[in-house]
Order: structure tokens, then C-alpha cells, then sequence
């Protein structure tokens, strides 16, 4: 299992307990293998204030 693929698992299971999302969790975040390791060092490195390059790739996928 990639690094990617395990970390989307984990985000997952994190917004179905804890009702990160205001109704049900949407189908992309179940979607298998979505988050790649490469996305996932693009998002760690985004230092803006308003987190755009992790908001403009959950709005893409």
C-alpha cells in the first residue's frame, strides 16, 4: 500500500467520526488511490496563510 493511499484512509475515517463534513462524506475522499504521494508533498509544502494549493487540489480531484 502506497503512502498516499494510506494517509486518504486515514482522512477518511477521520471525517466519517467525526463529522468533519456537515452531512455525509463525499464520494472523491472514497474514491481508492485519490491521493498520491506527490500530492501529498505538494500540499505539505504549501505555506500559504489561506492553504490554497490544498484547497485548489480537493477542489480538482
Amino acid at each position: 500500500m502506497y503512502l498516499g493511499e494510506i494517509v486518504r484512509r486515514v482522512l477518511l475515517k477521520m471525517a466519517q467520526e467525526t463529522s468533519l463534513f456537515v452531512e455525509d462524506v463525499p464520494s472523491k475522499p472514497r474514491t481508492p488511490c485519490l491521493l498520491r504521494s506527490l500530492d501529498m508533498v505538494v500540499m505539505h509544502q504549501d505555506t500559504s496563510e489561506d492553504h490554497e494549493v490544498d484547497g485548489n487540489f480537493w477542489g480538482n480531484v
